[in-house]
């Protein structure tokens, strides 16, 4: 063999032992780029759906707050002389045992002002916000309109409400524990 076959030989076997090892080690090394970007994405894709699930549950919670505040106020809005226990029954519905304690201590003198006046009233939630949330409490406004006629006024007026609600979930059980205007 020549100096010149010797040197091409070489070169052959060399260029056949190059590309062996790229056919060989190639697959490899994209099957193992490919499992560390499955990993990686799998492992963001986790962390967005964790996310988005409790951005949902906040989400549902804020509006369940307002639904419960806006419910409760179109209640306590709401009375007729002639029936002061569906009102009571009302403002104790979804409350908590701290405020139909409040409505129990005015529950004489509010019948006695309701019954000597003939109050009837009715209210509407014009509009409701959460204000803030801490720890699974809710600080709601909410805007509504009381329409009233009594003995003293009997053409109905309407008076606008600023009303400032807190709403807690107690045990699965959403509940207003506050309830006043708001300042």
């Amino acid at each position: 063999m020549t100096e010149v076959e010797t040197e091409t030989t070489h070169d052959t076997d060399s260029a056949t032992s190059t590309g062996s090892f790229r056919a060989r080690w190639l697959p490899t090394g994209i099957a193992v780029l490919g499992i560390v970007l499955a990993v990686v994405f799998g492992f963001l894709w986790r962390s967005a759906a964790g996310e988005l699930a409790d951005s949902t549950t906040r989400d549902r919670d804020r509006q369940i707050a307002v639904n419960t505040a806006t419910e409760y106020t179109e209640r306590s809005l709401t009375y007729d002389y002639r029936n002061l226990d569906a009102f009571f029954g009302g403002v104790d519905e979804g409350a908590s045992q701290s405020l139909q304690d409040r409505y129990d201590g005015v529950r004489e003198a509010l019948t006695a002002i309701m019954t000597e006046s003939q109050v009837v009233a009715s209210g509407e939630v014009l509009s409701a916000a959460v204000d803030s949330e801490s720890g699974g409490e809710y600080k709601v406004t909410v805007f509504a309109k009381q329409t009233t006629h009594n003995v003293q006024q009997p053409d109905a007026g309407e008076v606008p409400n600023l009303l400032s609600l807190t709403v807690t979930n107690q045990g699965g059980q959403w509940l207003v524990s506050d309830y006043g205007p708001k300042t």
